[in-house]
């Protein structure tokens, strides 16, 4: 008499056992680490952190300003505060958290894998002067006011050293050119470890 063996039964066991979840664990940390290193190296390589990082008296290379003035003295940063550090070190240093996920039965696996949260990344990104909101969102959503700054290098005023707010319009440039930042880069990333 032959006896029968129960192939879905034995495939189920197998793609629940520790062995196999250590696996599946090891691959996705490695595809993470990789994502989060391709985050970080394009946030870092961006012209609008380069031109961030670079200070009150860069040129606004990234163009969101029309060439007038930089993002770090139009934002409002504090002479000589690096805003993109608090970002680095938050990514940088996230860590791998994933969770295998069995479902159905047979040879499929889903796995849950966390990455650095927009959110957390919103508070670490508040706007200087203007509570709740965040100049990485800003950079691809718009940031106001930009029709009252007011750009002087040599000016030595302001938080920046470099530029004012005025009450009056200053005449110079009249909108806020958005541009594709962070929160895309973060958006893409996941899209693509799916």
């Amino acid at each position: 008499m032959a006896a029968r063996v129960n192939i879905a039964s034995i495939k189920t066991k197998a793609m629940n056992s520790p062995r196999v979840n250590n696996a599946v664990q090891k691959i996705c940390k490695a595809k993470f680490n990789q994502a989060k290193a391709s985050v970080l190296r394009e946030f870092l390589d961006d012209v609008v952190t380069r031109e961030i990082r670079g200070g009150a008296n860069v040129s606004n290379a990234s163009g969101t300003l029309g060439g007038y003035g930089n993002l770090f003295s139009y934002i409002g940063f504090y002479d000589g505060f690096d805003p993109i550090a608090p970002i680095e070190e938050y990514i940088t240093n996230f860590p791998f958290q994933a969770k295998v996920i069995n479902r159905g039965r047979g040879e499929n696996l889903s796995v849950q894998v966390k990455f650095p949260s927009i959110e957390k990344i919103k508070q670490l990104s508040g706007m200087p002067w203007e509570e709740g909101n965040s100049w990485v969102v800003g950079i691809e959503r718009g940031i106001s006011g930009f029709s009252n700054y007011m750009y002087d290098m040599y000016m030595g005023k302001g938080r920046s050293g470099a530029a004012i707010q005025k009450k009056n319009k200053s005449g110079t440039v009249t909108s806020f050119s958005t541009k594709r930042y962070l929160p895309s880069i973060l958006a893409d990333i996941k899209r693509k470890f799916k």
